[in-house]
């Protein structure tokens, strides 16, 4: 097998949880989250392989480049187990410690660069998501809190962050050897998807995992939002409809 490795390249809110969730079904593979961000909580997917870099460069200063902790981490996890590892790395997280990206290319790893195509939905599951609301997966059946105003200065910032990752994201995926994959593709077309993966990773399609539809919320933005109108202008004004 292949013993490189793999890393998923993706921005927030653009599905990564879900792909690390349904890739950790491989009987060939073993998928973390983001192993070298500061870990406040215990929801982490194999902690086992964390590595807290940011405090750890806090306590050691200047004494050993952040590039060497990096090899030195990702070269343990690849060794540590017979299944193909991967992890998942943030575009904020690259440009905070660009010594990550550089250990990435020395150790060889494989790149899938997942990217959400409908930037609107993103940024808007963003939103609320740093709103203390989630966006995604919202039961039909309940709607005690009522309408959420989003704040459109909030919106406007995030909107601007969304589209500067998205582009470097698609601008990362025209590299040789990167595996590109949208979030949409991932939603409706996962056996292709999937295929596309495994065979990328040098892997049989060996996947006994069916995504399951959870109910989502079948109010439409218009429903949910009491400032929708403000909301679908301020989309507008970038090119972006919902």
């Amino acid at each position: 097998m292949n013993k490189s490795g793999f890393v998923i390249i993706s921005s927030q809110r653009s599905g990564s949880t879900l792909l690390i969730n349904i890739l950790n079904q491989h009987p060939e593979i073993i998928c973390a989250g983001e192993i070298f961000k500061e870990q406040k909580t215990s929801n982490i997917l194999h902690p086992e392989f964390t590595f807290d870099l940011p405090s750890r460069m806090k306590s050691i200063g200047f004494k050993l480049s952040p590039g060497r902790i990096v090899s030195k981490h990702l070269k343990k996890c690849l060794g540590k187990q017979d299944e193909l590892f991967g992890f998942k790395l943030m575009t904020s997280q690259m440009d905070r410690c660009p010594s990550i990206g550089k250990a990435i290319d020395r150790l060889g790893l494989k790149k899938i660069v997942l990217i959400r195509g409908n930037i609107a939905y993103q940024s808007l599951s963003l939103e609320m998501a740093r709103t203390g609301k989630k966006w995604s997966n919202i039961s039909d059946s309940t709607n005690e809190q009522g309408k959420t105003e989003l704040n459109l200065k909030s919106l406007e910032k995030t909107l601007g962050y969304v589209q500067k990752s998205h582009e470097r994201l698609l601008s990362l995926a025209k590299e040789e050897g990167i595996l590109l994959i949208d979030f949409d593709n991932l939603i409706h077309e996962q056996k292709e998807c999937l295929l596309s993966i495994t065979e990328y990773l040098g892997l049989a399609p060996e996947f006994e995992y069916e995504l399951e539809q959870k109910p989502s919320s079948t109010l439409s933005y218009a429903e949910r939002l009491s400032n929708f109108s403000e909301v679908e202008s301020l989309l507008q004004n970038h090119k972006l409809h919902i």
